[in-house]
């Protein structure tokens, strides 16, 4: 990653200027770096979404997701977390062309989003096509089936889940979770949130 010395806004967007050119993949980050990298995205999506807080809300609520998910599944940190941060990037402009944020728009649109705010950050290419691919996939689940996006799959239905089967009954939320979820930790906490609470 390259290192952050200053920013300026041209155009009503965040250009980055940096000290040197130096590219890591994410795997090979700290920790401090790991959270300087999220910082960034964190206030790169804020800028993006603009006054859109209910999309602000949702990323931020799908990253809390994915980094518990990492912790307990493992997988590249850097991906993980840009992906959370930038997988629905590209709603406002969906909406914008086709007048629909339906899933298979955002997907057309984040990638080229997602890929111009991560080359401004300084990741590296391996780790920009991966997210690209991830957010190009991240509702039909096309093409693409690494850890990584295993992860941003399920920490995006933890919060969608709600809206999606808002009133179903129990038995059958149980089988929609043993379907969808594709990771042992996010269905694991499907099943805390969603049935074990609702037993309570």
């Amino acid at each position: 990653m390259r290192s952050l010395i200053a920013t300026s806004t041209v155009c009503g967007r965040t250009v980055w200027m940096f000290d040197e050119i130096r590219l890591l993949k994410s795997q090979r980050l700290g920790k401090s770096e790991l959270t300087l990298l999220r910082n960034r995205l964190v206030d790169v999506m804020k800028k993006e979404f603009g006054n859109d807080q209910k999309r602000v809300n949702h990323s931020l609520l799908v990253l809390e997701h994915a980094e518990e998910i990492l912790r307990q599944e493992g997988g590249d940190p850097g991906v993980v977390i840009a992906a959370a941060l930038l997988h629905d990037i590209g709603i406002q402009e969906a909406e914008r062309k086709y007048g629909s944020s339906a899933g298979r728009y955002q997907e057309i649109e984040g990638s080229p989003i997602a890929r111009r705010i991560m080359m401004a950050i300084g990741l590296d290419a391996a780790t920009v096509d991966h997210v690209c691919r991830i957010v190009g996939s991240h509702h039909s689940a096309c093409s693409i089936n690494s850890l990584e996006f295993r992860i941003l799959w399920d920490a995006d239905w933890l919060v969608n889940i709600v809206d999606e089967f808002a009133g179903a009954e129990k038995n059958w939320l149980k089988r929609m979770i043993d379907k969808i979820f594709k990771t042992k930790a996010g269905k694991r906490r499907a099943y805390e949130l969603f049935i074990l609470e609702e037993s309570c």
